[in-house]
């Protein structure tokens, strides 16, 4: 359904295969598929207005969205989604902005990469990559940065890949997502946001890809971390932060998504964390002073 490709359309078409490749095919109205009956020693539980089911096996993973009646399976094995809904009325907000989220992880980790909640822009090729608790400021940052000539990668969900060469961050929705309080700070996006329902999504989302197409990325290497705090009243400001510091930050939000993060993973985020100079940017009224801050931050200024 052309309704669910909206979220990835910055990321383009290939004809070439690539390892990271998954098919998916979603289907409407109909007969709602069943999911077997629990059994054995599979996985089940509900979750907020979701619920998700396992095999004895582990390797079908179904997640039913309740609100909407919305039914995604994984066959981890083969990598193949199949998706099943009512009705593109019935679709939920945070389906039609972040399709696949909650299954996403589970396929990424198969092929050694990492997804967290995070945000993501660059400045001519360098990214910046901004980790917190919920309600810091990730947003904000990354929404403030496009708005002041950055690049976007990626506002809430980000994988992460390790090469020989450094850490490369990935993105996969052009959304962006945020409270709706906030968004008034936002008077030229606000217009052009979609509200979120109150009982599934409360934050409203933006399709950047059709509000700013040409500074949309797919990727970027990592080479900064900042970790934003809300001061409200104060003048925004950004200075040196701690290796452990982010770490602290960082490691959370990985533990998060349903990516499971064993040693080499937090090995792999120790690195990362090396590799990076990190930052602690205070978030004032001021949000047209963030993208300056950020960008004479990379520049070593």
């Amino acid at each position: 359904m052309e309704l669910f490709y909206r979220p990835f359309q910055h990321l383009g078409q290939s004809d070439e295969s690539s390892v990271y490749d998954i098919e998916v095919e979603i289907s409407a109205g109909g007969p709602r598929p069943k999911i077997p009956v629990r059994s054995g020693s599979g996985f089940h539980a509900d979750v907020g207005r979701h619920r998700f089911q396992t095999s004895p096996d582990g390797r079908m993973v179904y997640h039913e969205v309740l609100e909407s009646g919305s039914l995604w399976c994984l066959d981890r094995q083969t990598r193949r989604v199949t998706a099943w809904v009512e009705s593109a009325e019935r679709v939920t907000v945070y389906e039609k902005g972040k399709p696949l989220a909650n299954l996403l992880p589970l396929i990424v980790e198969q092929f050694g990469l990492y997804m967290f909640h995070g945000a993501l822009v660059s400045w001519q090729g360098i990214g910046v990559l901004f980790v917190g608790a919920g309600g810091s400021g990730k947003s904000t940052s990354a929404l403030s940065c496009l708005r002041g000539g950055f690049d976007f990668i990626a506002e809430d969900l980000v994988i992460l890949e390790e090469t020989p060469t450094g850490f490369i961050g990935h993105g996969v929705y052009n959304t962006g997502w945020i409270e709706p309080d906030h968004l008034a700070r936002f008077g030229d996006l606000y217009r052009q946001a979609q509200r979120g329902g109150v009982v599934e999504q409360r934050k409203s989302v933006l399709m950047l890809a059709e509000i700013h197409p040409a500074r949309m990325r797919s990727s970027a290497p990592i080479e900064h971390i900042v970790l934003p705090q809300v001061r409200a009243g104060e003048q925004s400001s950004i200075s040196p932060a701690s290796r452990p510091e982010a770490m602290k930050q960082l490691a959370p939000n990985c533990l998060m998504t349903a990516s499971r993060i064993d040693a080499k993973g937090f090995e792999s985020l120790v690195r990362l964390v090396k590799r990076t100079q990190c930052h602690r940017l205070h978030l004032g009224n001021d949000l047209d002073r963030v993208p300056d801050l950020v960008r004479n931050a990379v520049a070593g200024a």
